[in-house]
């Protein structure tokens, strides 16, 4: 606070852990900033990929039909239990 007005000290401007994860999927918040900053997009347009992302060393992006693909096919296990 300064003169009782409250006043901004930091701004932790990065990008969390599941950013690239979500970019992945189709919201790519970074390009959307970008956009609005240098391009004056104000209603950024973007389509969700309905997928499912395992992260281990990296991402590995697999689609929902793969996975139900692998379900039908008993190639998914859920603690033991197949699905």
């Amino acid at each position: 606070m300064r003169d009782n007005i409250p006043c901004i000290f930091d701004i932790n401007a990065r990008c969390s852990g599941t950013t690239a994860s979500r970019a992945l999927a189709g919201f790519n918040e970074p390009k959307m900033i970008c956009d609005y900053i240098f391009k004056g997009i104000g209603n950024p347009h973007f389509k969700i990929k309905e997928i499912a992302i395992l992260r281990y060393w990296k991402e590995l992006v697999v689609s929902y039909n793969k996975i139900e693909e692998m379900k039908a096919n008993s190639f998914v296990y859920n603690k033991g239990v197949k699905l």
